[in-house]
């Protein structure tokens, strides 16, 4: 019984972090510093706040790999800055 539970948590894991196609495709360039499709991705509406599985967001993708140009567009569009992951 306690394998089926654990099973079933790692079943629902999975579930809670899939993201859509465009979701993925705004992460992606928050990262690699596309920032005309990053512009695309916020006019398609896509969720300026989505994470990814450890919780990281395109404002902290963006940050970290130092595009300021992205970061600057993403709080105009009104990015959490007081997200944190799931470090913390």
């Amino acid at each position: 019984m306690k394998k089926f539970f654990c099973i079933l948590f790692i079943f629902m894991s999975f579930q809670l972090y899939s993201l859509t196609d465009d979701e993925v495709k705004f992460l992606k360039a928050c990262e690699n510093g596309k920032y005309e499709t990053v512009v695309a991705m916020l006019d398609r509406k896509v969720n300026v706040n989505v994470t990814t599985e450890d919780g990281l967001t395109g404002l902290m993708l963006a940050s970290h790999k130092g595009y300021p140009n992205i970061v600057k567009l993403l709080i105009r569009h009104n990015a959490d800055v007081n997200i944190v992951d799931n470090v913390g």
